[in-house]
């Protein structure tokens, strides 16, 4: 066996979830991750021992949960090989750091006649704020559609780069697709006209290393809870010079620098733009989620939930006419998803059937509905990879899905 189809084998026993439903197989971690003992251990050590509000308070337990939140911050600054702690900002997810971007910063600098790119592979939350500011400002939104192979390259995003284009919102992994988009080269030609770049790595961050410093991106945003940390919080990384021209977004405490009847001072970044109290032990769960995926290493996660998503991809080939697989039909461009659709058969049925199978699955239009309709399907069934998956999840559910024609049959 390739060691790198092995890999749920080894750390499926840290993830509690898998000893109290015995037989589980998971293959639904692109719309959210299992947690490992480690993350659920470091929130519930924060509860019993830590626990208080952060940066107002003067005694030892304000301290101590500030110590840890702002250590936090740094752990995430290391993982995006960030230069600076500063750079990350706390939201409540990926969908909330891109409409912070959209309010506090292309609101105030997009007018009607600009252009924002983005591709047709976007989900809806790095769509949606973009059609609403085109709505209300006039601005232009041009969508990269699918090539003949049924996904979006850097070079096609490159190609549609003209002089009224203000900013680039692209996926660096579609979380429908798994097709994998050099972000890095699209953003350096971006930036080298002067174009502002987002960068939506809520698929990519938890299957491969990104180092925002070379990537470059004005902002690049994601979920914690798709990298095997809790819910209810995310991360906007803003450059270094994204830092200063952000202005504040939300009102409110902890925002500023002083406050008076005649003036309010705003707080520099990452503070002006986390008003109120925050997700205080999801950004605990989000740095013990970061350690515990540095022990095992992101260039090995790399290559062992690619190596799944391939395998799976070679698998759902076997079966034939029996399904369509969505995107490009070779190998090696999936980065952890693997998207199909059953010949005569509604994919909310065939995740049913496979949930009957203890099998769990995501079927419908993953929040990608303009994809959806390029490529002319309602729904499609989506496999997608964790840490805790490995060869026998994916025949297992294969093998059900040889079932499902006989059963309609009947």
């Amino acid at each position: 066996m390739n060691v790198h189809l092995a890999g749920g084998e080894v750390y499926k026993k840290d993830f509690p979830i898998f000893l109290s439903n015995p037989g589980l197989i998971y293959l639904d971690s692109a719309s959210s991750a299992q947690k490992p003992k480690s993350v659920i251990e470091a929130v519930s050590n924060f509860y019993e021992n830590d626990y208080a509000n952060i940066h107002r308070g003067l005694y030892p337990l304000s301290d101590r949960s500030t110590e840890l939140f702002e250590d936090a911050r740094k752990t995430v600054a290391d993982f995006l090989k960030a230069e600076s702690p500063d750079q990350i900002v706390f939201t409540k997810n990926a969908t909330e750091a891109i409409n912070l971007v959209k309010y506090a910063w292309a609101e105030q600098h997009l007018n009607a006649g600009d252009t924002v790119l983005i591709t047709i592979m976007e989900h809806h939350a790095n769509y949606v704020p973009w059609f609403d500011l085109a709505q209300k400002k006039g601005v232009n939104l041009k969508v990269v559609e699918l090539n003949s192979d049924e996904y979006v390259t850097a070079d096609e995003v490159i190609a549609q780069i003209d002089d009224t284009v203000k900013l680039v919102a692209i996926t660096q992994m579609s979380n429908a697709l798994g097709v994998k988009l050099d972000a890095n080269r699209v953003v350096t030609h971006a930036r080298n006209l002067g174009i502002k770049t987002l960068v939506d790595a809520s698929q990519s961050v938890a299957h491969s290393p990104l180092d925002v410093t070379e990537i470059g991106a004005d902002f690049l945003v994601f979920s914690g809870h798709k990298l095997y940390a809790p819910s209810g919080v995310g991360v906007l990384c803003l450059s270094k010079d994204a830092m200063d021209f952000m202005p504040a977004f939300l009102m409110g405490g902890d925002m500023i620098k002083s406050v008076s009847l005649t003036e309010v001072l705003y707080a520099d970044a990452p503070a002006r733009f986390e008003a109120g109290t925050p997700n205080i032990e999801g950004v605990i769960g989000l740095a013990a989620a970061i350690k515990y995926l540095n022990k095992i290493g992101m260039d090995w996660i790399e290559l062992n939930d690619a190596t799944l998503a391939d395998y799976a991809f070679d698998k759902l080939i076997e079966l034939g006419s029996m399904v369509r697989i969505l995107g490009p039909r070779t190998k090696g461009l999936r980065g952890s998803v693997v998207s199909f659709e059953m010949k005569d058969v509604h994919a909310h049925d065939v995740a049913q059937i496979l949930a009957d199978n203890g099998v769990c699955v995501r079927a419908g239009h993953h929040c990608a509905q303009p994809l959806m309709q390029a490529l002319g399907v309602v729904s499609s069934v989506r496999f997608s990879f964790g840490l805790y998956n490995s060869i026998s999840d994916v025949d297992k559910a294969i093998e059900v899905l040889k079932t499902i024609p006989n059963i309609f049959k009947r």
